[in-house]
C-alpha cells in the first residue's frame, strides 16, 4: 500500500479507501489492545481531561499496545519529573501532551511516511528524510498540529527532537527528552539509577547533566553497532559540554561523569 498525492479536493486515495487528509489514519481498523495499561484513565494534572480523552482514544485505536505503553508511561515520567523540579501550569500541560502524541506515528511504515505529503516538515534535514526515528517524530508533530490543534512551538519541537535533541533545546524539550529516554531505559535500574545521580530537584540546570550522560551512552552505543549518528545529537551534546565547562570556569556546581556534584 503507498500512499497518493491529495486531489483539487484535498482527498487522499489509498488504493480503494479514500482518506481525509485530517485524519492520517484514515479508515484503518482500530487495532485490538490486550492488556489494557492502567494509565488510560489517570488524570494528568493540567490537562484538560476531554483533551486527553480524545488524545489516548486516537492513540488506543491505532498504537500497538507497546507504543501505547511508551507514550502514557512516557507522559507519566515527564509529569513526574516536571512537578519535581516545581514546575506547573503551562509545562505541566506543555510536557504531558508532547509525551503522550511523541510516538504517535509508530503505526505508519516508514516508505508511507515518506510518500505521504503531510510527513514533509520545513525543519527536517536531509538527513532527517534517511532516518526512520525522524521520519515519525516529524510526523506526529504534523499529527499533533493537525488533528489536536497544538500550535505551541515548545510542545511541537519537543515532539520533533524527542529522540535526537538539538543545540537550543528549551526546558520542555529537554524534560521530553529525558522523560523518553529513561522511559527507553526503564528495565535497566542501574542506567536510570545512574541519569537520576545527575539531576537536583529545584534546579533545572542539572537536566544538561543528565542530559549529556543520555547523549554519550547513545552515542556510544551507535558507534558499538556502526549505526547513523544523527548530527543533532551531537550537535546537542556539544553545547550542553560547552555550558557545562562555561559554568565550571565560573565556579558553579556541575555534575561529573558519574553523576556526582563538584565545585571549584
Amino acid at each position: 500500500m503507498s500512499w497518493q498525492k491529495h486531489d483539487r479536493q484535498g482527498i487522499l486515495s489509498i488504493g480503494k479507501v479514500i482518506v481525509p487528509p485530517g485524519d492520517i489514519g484514515g479508515n484503518r481498523p482500530a487495532k485490538p489492545q490486550e492488556n489494557t495499561p492502567l494509565l488510560l484513565n489517570t488524570p494528568t494534572p493540567g490537562l484538560e481531561p476531554a483533551q486527553r480523552i480524545r488524545i489516548v482514544g486516537w492513540l488506543q485505536e491505532r498504537l500497538p499496545v507497546e507504543a501505547l505503553n511508551d507514550a502514557l508511561g512516557t507522559e507519566k515520567r515527564v509529569v513526574e519529573l516536571a512537578q519535581q523540579f516545581r514546575f506547573s501550569g503551562d509545562t505541566i500541560v506543555k510536557v504531558a501532551t508532547a509525551a503522550l502524541l511523541h510516538n504517535c506515528a509508530t503505526c505508519f511504515s516508514v516508505d508511507e511516511l515518506r510518500l505521504h505529503p503531510d510527513a514533509e516538515d520545513p525543519h527536517m534535514s536531509d538527513f532527517d528524510r534517511m532516518s526512520a526515528l525522524s521520519l515519525r517524530s516529524f510526523a506526529a508533530a504534523s499529527i499533533a498540529r493537525r488533528e489536536f490543534r497544538v500550535g505551541d512551538n515548545e510542545t511541537l519541537n519537543a515532539i520533533r527532537y524527542h529522540a535526537t535533541g538539538r543545540a537550543g533545546m528549551g526546558t520542555v524539550e529537554k524534560l521530553v527528552c529525558v522523560a523518553h529516554k529513561m522511559q527507553q531505559n526503564r528495565k535497566n535500574p542501574l542506567f536510570l539509577d545512574k541519569v537520576m545521580r545527575f539531576i537536583h530537584y529545584g534546579d533545572p540546570d542539572t537536566l544538561d547533566g543528565a542530559l549529556m550522560y543520555l547523549f554519550d551512552s547513545q552515542i556510544s552505543y551507535d558507534l558499538g553497532v556502526n549505526e547513523l549518528i544523527h548530527p543533532r545529537s551531537v550537535e546537542a551534546r556539544n553545547e550542553l559540554l560547552l555550558s557545562l565547562k562555561a559554568r565550571l570556569a565560573e565556579g558553579q556546581r556541575r555534575p561529573n561523569r558519574v553523576g556526582q556534584w563538584s565545585s571549584v
